[in-house]
């Protein structure tokens, strides 16, 4: 592939994941280059259009051994419900410690179809660009139920006890928050009841710890 069309390649990319429209976009190029088209422009020119980018935000990636798949702009991509944010968020983040086998963006895509499936007539949303707010909240509450789960088979897995609800209910689940802090400091220990499943302490586990 020539320098010209990677650059241009990447300018598109840019563009996408800052959000710009179709006049910024040009107005951004006129303001680099002198024209409002990147077609036709020189190696050169598409590198100066690059690093306005990158001084707007965008975040060049590295190329990974998962060639062709689309893998999760930052979390500041502008979206349509800022829960998209923090679904984004979650995910990179589950596919930095190395909880999915595919952190893809087009993975992520295919999470969010299946859980928007029933609530849009089958037919699934599969960017978190297109959620509404209130779609955003479900996928959203639902990747954090899945990110709990995936913690908690780490930590009891390294030998570790899960920490007591700050709920007054003796049935309540740890919230996200705490089993990520739990989840984040291998070795850690804490005095108290142990419930994982909702309903009923695992005592064989504090055994073991004693």
């Amino acid at each position: 592939m020539s320098d010209s069309k990677r650059l241009l390649q990447l300018v598109h990319v840019g563009r996408r994941e800052l959000g710009l429209d179709d006049e910024d976009y040009r107005t951004l190029l006129e303001s680099v280059t002198g024209a409002r088209s990147a077609k036709g422009l020189k190696p050169a020119q598409l590198e100066a259009v690059v690093t306005a980018m990158k001084a707007a935000g965008f975040k060049v990636k590295a190329k990974s051994p998962a060639a062709g798949k689309r893998f999760s702009p930052p979390s500041s991509a502008k979206v349509q419900a800022p829960e998209g944010r923090k679904l984004r968020a979650i995910w990179i983040t589950m596919a930095q410690d190395g909880l999915l086998r595919d952190g893809s963006e087009d993975a992520l895509g295919s999470f969010i179809k299946r859980m928007t499936a029933n609530s849009n007539g089958g037919a699934g949303i599969n960017r978190a660009e297109w959620l509404t707010s209130a779609q955003a909240e479900r996928v959203l509450e639902a990747l954090k139920k899945w990110h709990i789960r995936l913690m908690t088979d780490a930590i009891l897995s390294r030998g570790d006890i899960m920490p007591v609800s700050n709920s007054h209910r003796l049935d309540a689940l740890p919230g996200y928050d705490l089993v990520r802090e739990v989840y984040e400091t291998p070795g850690w220990r804490a005095g108290g009841r142990m419930v994982i499943d909702g309903s009923r302490p695992v005592n064989e586990l504090q055994q073991k710890e004693s």
